[in-house]
């Protein structure tokens, strides 16, 4: 057997799915199945039961799947550690995070984890706008960052692994004294005469390209009436103290439970994920590392 079908093994059985793992590895969905089958029939018996709904890990699977997750792990690891070594690099990588609000925590949790599990590896991290976050990247000055996908759809500069499988719920935000807040069926179209809470285009490339699509997407036109704010926190005291209301994803606001009311509504074609991006082919280990600490921490989106 190959570390390739080992490879391919471990990360269909993580991703549940052949193809996601292909796009993991940078291969083929032909290719990665090829070499799963390779390892079955050179181990003589199967390995996942395959249906039109996907795969599940046989008994045998479940068994292998159990000893080889770490295993892996620990080899991509112990080569990188030593290509770091050779290359004299400094131990310290570079993470940009956008302010997502309430899964921020988790990051900063998945964060210490991955330097206990890449030990002698140090994150400097800093919060940026997408705006920033690609300028670096440009200038080489940035290894890793997360945000939400949507802010970089369409650009084939970066690499790009989602954090959760589901997309992210679309939610209608407003202050719990807002007049507004106690009509049972709230809809956008009770948001007509509102005004609508946005973040300006240096802080997000998406947001009010996204909000204008939500309310095209229920046959309605954005309000005339719209402020823009600087930072996701500008918003979202402005959101508290009653001066506007908002349309944005779930992760967004820290005072939800206690100081706002919030109502999902229906506009999963134009939602997101939260996406770990990088630029180099050197960094593809370190990521996929921390990538499988930070798809625990944000299963709660799944």
């Amino acid at each position: 057997m190959t570390d390739t079908q080992v490879e391919c093994f471990v990360e269909a059985a993580k991703e549940k799915n052949i193809s996601k793992a292909a796009e993991t590895l940078f291969l083929t969905q032909q290719a990665a199945s090829s070499q799963i089958k390779a390892l079955e029939k050179e181990l003589g018996f199967k390995l996942f039961h395959r249906g039109t709904k996907g795969i599940t890990l046989t008994k045998e699977g479940e068994l292998l799947f159990d000893e080889w997750e770490e295993l892996v792990n620990r080899f991509r690891i112990s080569i990188d550690k030593v290509k770091d070594f050779h290359l004299r690099k400094n131990g310290h990588i570079r993470i940009a995070l956008e302010d997502m609000g309430n899964c921020n925590e988790e990051i900063m949790v998945a964060f210490s984890e991955y330097e206990e599990k890449y030990n002698g590896l140090h994150i400097d991290f800093e919060t940026m706008t997408p705006k920033l976050i690609l300028k670096h990247f440009e200038a080489d000055n940035l290894d890793m960052a997360i945000l939400y996908q949507s802010e970089f759809d369409g650009l084939a500069s970066l690499k790009c692994i989602p954090l959760h499988r589901k997309k992210l719920k679309i939610r209608i935000y407003l202050s719990k004294n807002h007049p507004l807040a106690a009509k049972e069926d709230l809809s956008l179209a009770d948001l007509g005469n509102e005004t609508i809470g946005l973040l300006h285009p240096s802080c997000s490339f998406d947001f009010k390209k996204s909000v204008t699509a939500f309310f095209h997407y229920h046959g309605l036109k954005l309000p005339e009436n719209c402020r823009e704010y600087a930072s996701r926190r500008d918003l979202e005291l402005s959101l508290i103290a009653g001066q506007c209301v908002t349309i944005v994803y779930e992760t967004m606001f820290l005072d939800e439970e206690r100081k706002l009311l919030s109502k999902e509504i229906d506009a999963s074609k134009y939602s997101s994920r939260i996406a770990l991006f990088w630029k180099d082919d050197d960094m593809d280990t370190k990521v996929h590392a921390l990538a499988d600490i930070l798809k625990i921490k944000l299963k709660r989106f799944d």
